[in-house]
Order: structure tokens, then sequence, then C-alpha cells
């Protein structure tokens, strides 16, 4: 599922603004705001990091460089366990085209070894967001791997469930498509305020506000 198809997918059902964050890499967000630009669509680069507790989060950065930037301490925290593509897919890195351009080695699925709370500090100094992704599934979110959600300095949380009851301490409750395939795209969705003004400052705005 290359940029220009999660793009064209997005466009097809007005979608406005779109985020990448690939498991525990920036590396495709380059050629994903290529395409954004091209398409008129808003872009969120980032990366869905795998914490030492096995809990994924949403990392959200103001742009693409930082995003990058942020994956490099990512990688380097993370076991380098050789991927074996027939098993566990291919891990390519493409350009605006959608042409391979580099292959990661390593499985990228594999938990770092940051800490639940040290992730959300060092997405701060990164200037981004931290929202714990999909916190009532079933398999990676944090309450099945901790059995709670912990009172922390995230910025929003994900969910599945629109219903979901659970405490999140006040936080904003996000609902995103967790794509990992076309069809997937735009099947959970949230809105924002018609603001004017630079994708990521609306978008921050919006997530870091209180829920009510």
């Amino acid at each position: 599922m290359g940029p220009r198809t999660i793009a064209q997918r997005a466009k097809e059902l007005n979608i406005d603004i779109i985020g990448l964050t690939d498991h525990n890499s920036a590396l495709n967000t380059p050629a994903m705001e290529k395409v954004c630009l091209e398409l008129g669509l808003g872009f969120i680069p980032g990366m869905e990091v795998t914490t030492r507790e096995e809990a994924h989060c949403l990392c959200l950065f103001p742009s693409v460089d930082v995003a990058l930037e942020f994956g490099k301490l990512v990688s380097a925290r993370q076991p380098k366990v050789p991927n074996k593509p027939h098993l566990m897919g291919d891990q390519i890195v493409v350009d605006e085209e959608e042409y391979v351009v580099d292959e990661v080695p390593y499985w990228l699925n594999a938990p770092t070894d940051i800490g639940w709370e040290e992730l959300g500090d060092l997405v701060h100094q990164f200037q981004g967001l931290w929202v714990p992704a999909h916190i009532d599934r079933s398999h990676g979110g944090v309450i099945s791997q901790l059995g709670f959600l912990p009172q922390a300095n995230y910025d929003a949380v994900e969910v599945v469930d629109a219903h979901f009851q659970g405490e999140t301490w006040g936080k904003k409750r996000l609902r995103h498509s967790d794509a990992h395939a076309p069809e997937h795209i735009g099947r959970r969705w949230w809105e924002l305020p018609n603001q004017e003004g630079r994708v990521w400052e609306v978008v921050q705005h919006y997530l870091t506000e209180t829920d009510r």
C-alpha cells in the first residue's frame, strides 16, 4: 500500500488530512508528503512505536524531518531481528511513484526498549504528540498489555470502539482507520473544527483540548 494509493483513496472518500504511522519507522513519510502536496491533502507524519511493554503508541510530528530524526532514535533502541519476508512480509521504502528505493532488513514490529512514560517524554522533546494506540484492542493496546490505562502525559488516546466507556483521564478520544490495506482507509475517522492555519497547529490544538 504505497503513498499514491493511500492518497488517491483518501481523495475518493473526501478525507482532507491523513497521517502515516508505519510500525517503528518514518522512512516512507517523505514520499507520502510529496504525494499529499501534489493532491492537496493535509499530511501529519509519524510512526506507531512499540514500547518495552509491547504497547503501541502513535507518535505524531510537526514535520517529516523531525519524524525521520525520531525514527533514528527508535531504530537505535530496537533489536535487529532479521526480517523474514516470506513469513513477516516485505518492509520496503518507496518513492512518490511507489518504486522501491530501499528495504529494511530487520523486523520492524519488534518491541523497542523504550518504556511507556519514557516514550512520551521523548516524543514531547521532539515537539510531537503522544497518543496511545487502539487502547481497547485485544492485542497491542496498553490495556491488553498492562490491564489498565496509566495516567500519564499523553496528548489524546485512540479507541476502536466508539462506545468505549473506560477511563481516559479526560483526554480526547480519537478513532483512526488503522489501515493496513486500501479498503481499510476511512473505516474510522474523526472531524476537525473548521479552522484556518497550518495543518499541524490545527491538529495539535484539537488533540490537546480536554475531552468533554
